[in-house]
């Protein structure tokens, strides 16, 4: 291929040029340009620039392209080449739902494998299987990689994963948190380990909605709700809320629980190069005893996988 020399200019000088006016002038850049056939990016021959740029070339030789540049809000408009449709899952937005499927799926689990039939007698198993079937656009698929139950933990509640670029998103909210609900018999008690939103006027910021999807979830079983944490607790093991221990949630979602305190649980997220960052505490990652539980768990998760493939 004959090599040919390369002329560069800014986005800038283009947008003003081939917007500007359709009038040929002296200053004009005519040029032959060829449109995508998605429509959004313009291709511009190089030898066409060049000999627009000189002023020998009579304006009636040249095919002349008048283009205006549209202002993009930024990201892609449309998803890439090759990037297959994802669940459309917005879980800030849809933080009720969600809460509900993933309360009702683990009743629905422990009725049917920990309680005795006679047990069952007053509660409505069916109506939460038909309320679970009305929020199926929230599907197993797509909640197993942005939600789950918190019962490996040992506790009633959920981790929630909001987001995927990082520890925080522009707010300062945490992209990833973990909610403990309790009930003492009076009164319904929620801590999350967003440490931001507990401290803030209104209290916990999972309050609200963990109580009304708690509360929902006892209406269609037609149950107390202290018979509701009695089916919800009915999976849980004390030795899963031993201090230290640290249990993963997707690939790269990991819960520790602390000593106590207001929030009794650490999220640490993993990063693209396989480090382990803390939510919760300030100090380095290297001396931080959440994300050295993490970094563990996950060592001996990926043994026990080998293993496996190896058998």
């Amino acid at each position: 291929m004959e090599s040919k020399n390369v002329s560069y200019t800014t986005v800038e000088d283009l947008q003003r040029e081939l917007s500007a006016t359709v009038v040929v002038s002296e200053d004009t850049l005519l040029a032959r340009g060829q449109r995508s056939t998605d429509g959004d990016v313009v291709f511009f021959d190089a030898e066409d620039l060049m000999q627009a740029s000189k002023p020998s070339v009579p304006a009636a030789d040249v095919p002349q392209l008048y283009l205006p540049f549209v202002d993009r809000p930024g990201g892609y408009p449309r998803r890439g080449p090759g990037r297959t449709k994802g669940s459309g899952l917005d879980v800030r937005n849809s933080l009720l739902q969600v809460l509900i499927v993933l309360l009702s799926t683990s009743a629905y689990l422990n009725l049917t494998e920990l309680f005795d039939a006679t047990e069952l007698r007053n509660v409505n198993v069916q109506a939460l299987c038909e309320m679970r079937q009305k929020l199926r656009r929230f599907t197993d698929k797509a909640l197993s990689t942005r939600a789950w139950d918190l019962s490996r933990s040992g506790a009633v509640g959920v981790v929630v994963k909001y987001g995927t670029g990082g520890s925080r998103d522009d707010q300062g909210r945490h992209l990833a948190v973990a909610v403990e609900a309790s009930f003492t018999g009076e009164s319904f008690v929620c801590t999350c380990s967003e440490a931001e939103s507990c401290l803030g006027v209104g209290g916990c910021s999972m309050q609200e909605p963990m109580e009304a999807a708690l509360d929902k979830v006892r209406s269609t079983l037609g149950v107390t709700m202290a018979d509701l944490f009695t089916i919800l607790r009915a999976s849980l093991r004390k030795r899963s809320r031993v201090v230290g221990r640290a249990v993963l949630y997707g690939p790269s979602t990991c819960v520790v629980r602390m000593p106590g305190g207001s929030w009794p649980y650490a999220v640490v997220r993993r990063t693209r190069t396989a480090n382990w960052i803390c939510f919760s505490c300030r100090a380095a990652d290297g001396s931080c005893h959440h994300a050295a539980a993490a970094t563990a768990a996950a060592k001996e998760a990926a043994a026990d996988a080998s293993d496996t493939d190896a058998e």
